[in-house]
């Protein structure tokens, strides 16, 4: 409910500054500026689908899963995030990732490794899927080229900190889920290295 408020205060703020000082600049009533302030809003949402559509269903799946490190951070860049407070307003932020079954700050089977490796398979997705959602939200500017910085720009801004905050936090998990999955790895081969020397023992 928190970050849906925020979203809803942004839009409130951004509508009544235009409202109040923009409007008679350019010639636009209060409605107007509320309608823009709300099309703005569902243009960057519609922007933002596309490109998680075109990275799920159409980018390689090789380069999400569980082999591929290039989207973990590094220990600096993890006590970054750490510095950022994200433990304290993680659980805050929105997650879509609840509708394929993941949620980011709960495992329902933290043993099963094919489970762990689809867990960092959709934080990789979701990495990327919110990279490009702070950078091509911009483009709504394009929406409104004679009022770009009064609605797109603003809109924009507040996507691209949205987007960062879920940015980091499934980046701040990926180390912790990699660990995970290495020690069930090393579980799994030293059982079936006993298995094995049981039967020969037999």
């Amino acid at each position: 409910m928190l970050y849906i408020g925020f979203i809803v205060f942004c839009m409130a703020v951004i509508a009544t500054l235009n409202a109040i000082f923009a409007a008679p600049i350019f010639g636009f009533d209060v409605w107007y500026a509320i309608i823009a302030t709300v099309i703005a809003v569902v243009a960057v949402i519609a922007v933002d689908g596309v490109f998680a559509f075109v990275i799920r269903h159409i980018l390689p799946a090789k380069w999400f899963d569980e082999k591929n490190t290039k989207w973990t951070p590094g220990k600096k860049t993890c006590i970054f995030y750490e510095k950022l407070g994200v433990k304290k307003w993680k659980d805050k932020v929105l997650e879509l990732g609840v509708f394929a079954g993941f949620r980011k700050n709960k495992l329902a089977d933290p043993n099963n490794n094919e489970y762990v490796a689809r867990f960092i398979t959709e934080a990789n997705y979701g990495i990327v899927i919110h990279l490009f959602g702070m950078i091509f939200g911009f483009s709504i500017m394009a929406f409104y080229p004679k009022y770009a910085f009064n609605f797109g720009l603003p809109v924009a801004i507040v996507n691209l900190f949205l987007n960062y905050l879920s940015f980091v936090i499934l980046r701040y998990n990926l180390p912790k889920l990699r660990i995970l999955y290495k020690r069930n790895a090393r579980r799994a081969e030293k059982a079936a290295h006993t298995v094995e020397e049981d039967k020969k023992a037999v």
